[in-house]
């Protein structure tokens, strides 16, 4: 009890005992530390001043809540204390152990210059570089490149070809277009029929076919189940595909694709060939590679269209679905009308054939037909020539010793030198007599000559060179200045040109466009040769065409402007250009470049022109016309061949067409220049009829209309010698068949010798004995006049013999047969026998068939006004 009451006393003093307590406490607490600390000083580290003095400084409203905190420390730390003085040893074991040194690691000895450390550094560097490098090529150098070809991975591009505009004539008649034609592969596993009536026999069967491929080759493809794809047929046409694309659809057969690829078509065969040119096909399409096809290629082309779509990559399937596509609409190209006539360039060919022929011109020979008032080229010719449609294909009179691989460059340069290009722009001769003209002109022009005039013909020294004419000693003496020009005399020119002076001539020279291009649009024209310091010499032998050298188109524009007034005219081969709806986007106009000679100067040329013609006698077969001519004749020195021409100008009055014929390198015996005058004459003539230009005939030319020439023995002469004995009877030498060459001998010729016929006419020869029957139609001769019907006959294959008033028309025909010389074979029937006594027949006109050079009689009346 005592101790409870004592106990309870002390705990109602609880406050004041604490506070003594703790005195007490702290005493002996602080007393404990010091004593500690002397012992451990190197163990224990806590501050009990520090304690102390926070105790002291806090407010007597915290020393309650303080005191509690101090006792349990109190408390803590004598236990802690007391554990320490019982363990002594514990403070030194401690120590030990944290003082106890470590055993030292031996470092490595890394150096920088160890050269495993400096390789690994330069490589790493060098990568850093390399990739660095990259990048900023890839993000900024080729950021444009990147983006494209990223952007072909997402987008897909199809183009839309255009179409390839038209060539015509200027008569509107389609010479040039394009089509399709088709590759034809096939996937063999999935070429199968749905329907059981069509097996895969029967299906290769009608494919080879329509194909018009071989059957079993297509068999055996089709047995090729493990290939993806074969080609079985290129080139197919247009109505081929249709045929095989409807059997396809209509039989359900799968597996065979139809790829179709742009095509040139060509309706000229070889006419005007190197003023078309032609084109091929490459990755890019259809290009022009010569010609017109190549001048206005641009033209032509157009502009591809394309298509750009988001790509659906999943086995290339095309287009992603329900994405938007953007299209660059397509251009097709324009159409180009060319000023040639289909028909004036027919005939223009096949008379430079000829006199090319006739001549034995081994370079071939070239023409044109020029409208001097306008500058348009009516038609151009270049001989040998070349088929658009298959320019490669090897010529008729290709030296068959010579390979002909048209896969290889020395073939394909061959065809170029000799058969592609275009003479008439593209080579250079020596222009001959013609240029007299010229000449002429600049004497009346400066007044220092005139018609009447006298020269002497009679060799003339310039400088240390004696110049004389073609006569050599058989001299004319002294003459006019108009007869000189008559009979080509080369000292009376000379004299004409060195009173001129070399400045004054060679001033006219460059006023007519002679050290120019002539501008015609066409590619690889080349420059005319003149001497850049011209002398005396220089000037004596251009005053009659030698010694320097230009091309036909530059020297034909030179010509036009002395015979049309005087004026120089640009010359062109664009009549206009229309777009695919044949709305006219260009046309062309005459170019008046410049006035060379007056009007008054101009005429008096003309004249003289006139008068050649008609002195001369050559000119038999243009009745009802007036022409105005000039021969020509140059020496190449080197070889002695002779370069022949003849430029021909009509109607003389008032001029409107020029044609000029060269033969090139002429080496046959006794030809003069005035074997081209028939020729030329009958292109004249076909010419102006062809352009409706009225007839008004002399009584000199009905004259020689009604005259009749018997045709000599031919047999045994060769075609050459032939050509060239009947060119001065302006009779023309026609081969009966496509590949007779001129030195081949004449063995059957229609109509028979002795045959009389007019100037004008064709005979036909054979080089062999039995004529195979060669049928022609006979045209309908009523209603024209007597040129009008030599021209059809010509052209139909026909030999006309006339009566009756020349200036008339016809009014009846009858067909004179005379096939002795045919030999028929024995499997004819009854229709295609040929009566051979001789008899007149009446025909009906449009369905009578009778073999080439028949002779039909023609009556001609005149017409009343009525």
């Amino acid at each position: 009890m005592t101790d409870r009451r004592d106990n309870k006393k002390n705990l109602n003093k609880k406050r004041p005992q604490t506070r003594e307590t703790y005195s007490k406490n702290e005493s002996l607490v602080s007393s404990r530390q010091n004593e500690s600390q002397r012992s451990n000083r190197n163990s224990n580290h806590i501050n009990r001043n520090s304690v102390s003095k926070n105790i002291k400084q806090n407010d007597n409203n915290s020393q309650r809540s303080q005191s509690k905190q101090l006792h349990k420390q109190s408390n803590n730390q004598n236990n802690k204390n007391f554990f320490f003085n019982s363990n002594k040893n514990i403070h030194n074991d401690v120590k030990t152990a944290y003082k106890k040194k470590r055993k030292p690691e031996k470092r490595k000895n890394i150096r920088f210059n160890n050269p495993g450390v400096i390789i690994i550094s330069v490589m790493i560097l060098g990568l850093f570089v390399y990739y660095a490098i990259s990048l900023f090529d890839a993000q900024v150098l080729k950021s444009n490149e990147m983006t494209e070809k990223a952007n072909s991975q997402y987008y897909s591009k199809t183009s839309l070809p255009s179409k390839r505009g038209d060539i015509y004539d200027r008569n509107g008649k389609l010479l040039a277009t394009t089509t399709n034609v088709f590759r034809i592969g096939i996937t063999p596993k999935h070429v199968y029929s749905s329907y059981e009536s069509q097996s895969k026999d029967e299906i290769a069967n009608t494919m080879a076919s329509i194909l018009k491929i071989n059957e079993d080759e297509l068999k055996e493809e089709l047995a090729k189940t493990d290939e993806s794809y074969i080609q079985i047929a290129n080139k197919i046409s247009q109505e081929q595909a249709s045929l095989l694309d409807q059997y396809l659809e209509i039989n359900n057969i799968g597996g065979v694709r139809l790829d179709a690829e742009p095509q040139r078509v060509y309706y000229n065969d070889d006419v005007a060939s190197q003023v078309i040119g032609f084109a091929s096909s490459d990755e890019n399409g259809l290009q022009g590679r010569l010609g017109i096809e190549y001048q206005l290629d641009d033209v032509l082309s157009g502009k591809t269209g394309y298509l750009f779509a988001a790509k659906d990559n999943y086995l290339n399937s095309g287009t992603l679905p329900f994405t938007q596509s953007t299209e660059l609409d397509t251009e097709n190209g324009n159409n180009v009308y060319l000023t040639i006539d289909y028909d004036i360039s027919k005939e223009l060919q096949e008379h430079v054939q000829s006199a090319a022929g006739s001549l034995g011109a081994r370079d071939g020979g070239m023409g044109i037909v020029l409208n001097v008032k306008t500058g348009e080229v009516l038609a151009m010719a270049s001989y040998p020539y070349f088929s658009s449609s298959d320019p490669t294909a090897k010529p008729d009179d290709w030296d068959d010793e010579s390979p002909f691989k048209p896969e290889t460059q020395d073939t394909i340069d061959l065809l170029m030198k000799n058969y592609w290009t275009n003479k008439v722009i593209s080579y250079l001769y020596e222009v001959g007599s013609t240029f007299k003209t010229i000449t002429l002109s600049m004497g009346l022009e400066e007044n220092i000559a005139s018609e009447e005039k006298i020269y002497s013909d009679q060799p003339i020294q310039v400088l240390d060179y004696t110049i004389k004419s073609w006569t050599d000693d058989n001299l004319f003496g002294e003459l006019t200045l108009q007869d000189a020009f008559l009979y080509s005399l080369n000292p009376p020119f000379v004299q004409v040109a060195l009173d001129l002076g070399i400045d004054t001539f060679y001033s006219y020279v460059e006023a007519l466009g002679l050290k120019q291009q002539s501008g015609v649009e066409l590619p690889g024209e080349i420059d005319n040769i003149f001497h850049e310091n011209p002398t005396e010499i220089d000037l004596a032998t251009l005053a009659f065409g030698e010694q320097s050298s230009m091309n036909l188109m530059s020297y034909s524009k030179a010509l036009s402007a002395i015979v049309n007034g005087g004026n120089l005219i640009k010359p062109t081969i664009i009549k206009q250009i229309s777009n695919d709806q044949n709305a006219i986007i260009e046309s062309s106009e005459t170019q008046i470049e410049r006035r060379v000679i007056s009007e008054k100067t101009s005429e008096r040329v003309n004249k003289l022109l006139a008068r050649n013609d008609s002195l001369q006698g050559y000119n038999r077969v243009s009745g009802g016309y007036e022409l105005g001519g000039k021969t020509s004749t140059s020496v190449n020195e080197a070889t002695d061949a002779l370069t022949i021409s003849y430029a021909s100008f009509a109607p003389i009055n008032d001029p409107e067409i020029m044609v000029l014929i060269v033969a090139l390198d002429s080496d046959a015996p006794d030809v003069g220049s005035d074997s081209l005058i028939s020729n030329v004459s009958s292109i004249m003539d076909f010419t102006l009829d062809h352009l409706n230009v009225e007839r008004n005939y002399t009584d000199e030319q009905l004259e020689t209309m009604e005259e009749k020439v018997a045709l000599p023995e031919l047999n045994g002469f060769s075609l050459e010698e032939a050509m060239n004995a009947l060119n001065y009877q302006s009779i023309n030498v026609v081969s009966g068949v496509d590949n007779m060459k001129l030195e081949d001998t004449i063995i059957s010729m229609i109509p028979a010798a002795g045959t009389e016929v007019h100037y004008g006419s064709n005979v036909y020869v054979y080089p062999n004995l039995n004529i195979e029957q060669d049928l022609v139609s006979v045209p309908d001769f009523t209603g024209k006049n007597f040129n009008e019907c030599m021209i059809a006959a010509n052209s139909a294959g026909v030999t006309c013999i006339f009566e009756g008033d020349m200036s008339g028309l016809a009014v009846s025909q009858s067909i004179l047969y005379d096939y002795s010389v045919i030999t028929i074979n024995d499997d004819q029937t009854e229709d295609n026998q040929v009566s051979i006594d001789n008899e007149t027949t009446d025909i009906d006109n449009d369905l009578s068939l009778v073999q080439r050079g028949s002779t039909i009689n023609i009556v001609l009346e005149s017409v009343s006004a009525d």
